[in-house]
């Protein structure tokens, strides 16, 4: 025979069970209708994302756009197959990469698209530059902005990255004077400082590889430019390795926000109104002496 105080005791565990228990039946049912709700967005989200590129490939089957249109979304040109999107990851990864493309289209007018330099294999832009060069172009195609902003290193007489980075472009379509050059953006920080105290830059896009891009925003943030970022999306080798630099870079830019100096080369303002053309040789470097145009400093 049970006590009286075990009795009680039991009692009192068995409330405390059913009230658990009541509580977990509705935390199960709210679980279940929470996955019933999100099951239906993530199907109708699958649904805009395939919707929104196969009214895009017949627009271009029908002559309507041009196959370059696809480039700042990351889809490739030469092919007209919607993107597998069986997973959560991947309806999420396309649906993010169509909003920042319309994002940078629907924010109103941008003094100019910059296109940050990657290197040269050559003389001639390396694949990752090729990569950004064709979204910047894309962009530049489809109306966005009809003025392209070239950063890069143009440190010595035989390496002018900024030069290769326009006949790229002129050779795609653009015309030379929409296109305008800055030969001293040696590092993405001294790129954006720049853009705004040279260029004069207070609206624009920015295009290069997503591992870069939030370091990019963040040194145009510094250098008070409203900017917006468009990626491209192709998938290089070595991936690991620019991802360890850019650590290492991102702490170096984080320092140098303490500071916030000006870049190694400055100089006369140059309007974004002029001549592309007029920016082609503005800067001429023999060994370490600067020839023409003045003292930059």
């Amino acid at each position: 025979v049970l006590s009286y105080q075990t009795t009680q005791i039991a009692s009192q565990f068995l409330n405390k069970f059913q009230r658990a228990q009541s509580k977990f039946q509705q935390c199960f049912d709210l679980h279940a209708n929470s996955c019933k709700t999100y099951q239906k967005e993530l199907q109708m989200a699958r649904l805009y994302v395939s919707h929104f590129i196969q009214v895009m490939n017949m627009a271009i089957q029908r002559g309507e756009l041009r196959k370059d249109i696809k480039i700042p979304y990351g889809l490739p040109v030469d092919s007209f197959v919607v993107p597998d999107l069986t997973s959560e990851a991947a309806v999420q990864e396309w649906g993010d990469r169509i909003i920042k493309a319309e994002e940078a289209k629907e924010h109103g007018e941008y003094d100019c698209i910059m296109i940050l330099g990657c290197g040269l294999w050559d003389n001639e832009p390396s694949p990752m530059l090729k990569g950004r060069l064709d979204v910047g172009i894309a962009l530049y195609k489809d109306g966005v902005c009809g003025k392209l902003l070239m950063s890069g290193d143009h440190s010595r007489p035989d390496y002018n990255e900024v030069m290769a980075m326009k006949m790229y472009a002129v050779n795609h379509g653009v015309p030379a004077d929409d296109i305008y050059l800055d030969h001293a953006g040696y590092s993405t920080y001294e790129s954006m400082k720049r853009a705004e105290r040279i260029y004069g830059v207070k609206k624009m896009i920015v295009v290069t590889q997503k591992y870069h891009m939030y370091r990019a925003l963040y040194d145009a943030k510094l250098a008070e430019i409203e900017a917006y970022g468009v990626c491209d999306e192709t998938k290089y080798n070595g991936q690991l390795v620019r991802d360890a630099r850019e650590v290492l870079a991102r702490c170096k830019d984080f320092f140098v926000s303490m500071f916030q100096p000006n870049a190694k080369e400055m100089g006369d303002l140059i309007s974004l109104d002029g001549y592309g053309n007029d920016t082609d040789d503005l800067y001429y470097y023999d060994e370490s002496d600067f020839l023409e145009g003045g003292d930059p400093t």
